[in-house]
């Protein structure tokens, strides 16, 4: 299969390229490349297996979009919305991410799971659990990749193991809530969706764990 024709512009400042985003609309796309684009392409690619979407979801991150018409900026819940889908619109190109600072008494963790090294993760997780004076869970954040088409921030997770300290009943909870998180559609010739809820839920525990183990009291 061979591409159509098309034009290729090689715009040598922001503006020029914005401008012709809003020369050619829907019909123009970016086509980035470089070491210093991996990130924000990343993001503005959407893959809903790829860890960069998950972890800024996690952090409840920003980005901006900027256009001729001016910037946004969109939190990470709001910017993706599909598979492969985000909410750019036409003429607009995505120019900054924002991961925020996570604090230095935060424990954190990044697990994935995939059947060979280098490939896809079929499910992953990124945890930040955060301890108040009494050694409990006083904030938490986590989010999945893998197990819908866009990266997921589990906020009924949070709230089982906000105030808690991470018992292992607790866990169990946290992970069958997880489970249930896996949409009917995500069946593959790599994982069935039953597959895919077992490893979510375990993931789910490994990922809280280890987050929790990794905090420091003050």
């Amino acid at each position: 299969m061979k591409p159509p024709r098309f034009r290729y512009c090689a715009p040598d400042m922001l503006d020029e390229a914005l401008a012709l985003l809003d020369q050619y609309g829907e019909d123009a796309k970016v086509l980035a490349g470089g070491q210093s684009l991996v990130v924000v392409g990343s993001i503005a690619h959407a893959d809903p297996a790829a860890e960069l979407p998950a972890l800024l979801t996690c952090l409840n991150g920003e980005v901006v979009a900027q256009s001729v018409h001016g910037e946004r900026v969109m939190k990470a819940e709001e910017f993706f919305t599909g598979y492969l889908s985000t909410a750019l619109n036409p003429g607009e190109m995505l120019t900054e991410v924002r991961f925020p600072w996570i604090i230095p008494q935060s424990g954190w963790a990044f697990i994935e799971f995939a059947r060979r090294l280098g490939d896809y993760a079929l499910v992953g997780a990124a945890a930040v659990v955060t301890p108040g004076l009494d050694d409990h869970c006083m904030f938490a954040h986590i989010s999945y990749l893998g197990i819908s088409g866009s990266p997921i921030r589990m906020h009924e997770v949070e709230n089982i193991i906000i105030g808690t300290q991470l018992d292992e009943q607790t866990l169990e909870q946290a992970a069958e809530i997880a489970r249930s998180a896996v949409s009917d559609d995500m069946e593959d010739v790599h994982a069935t969706v039953n597959y895919r809820r077992t490893l979510t839920a375990e993931i789910t525990k490994r990922v809280l764990r280890a987050a929790w183990a990794r905090r420091k009291m003050t």
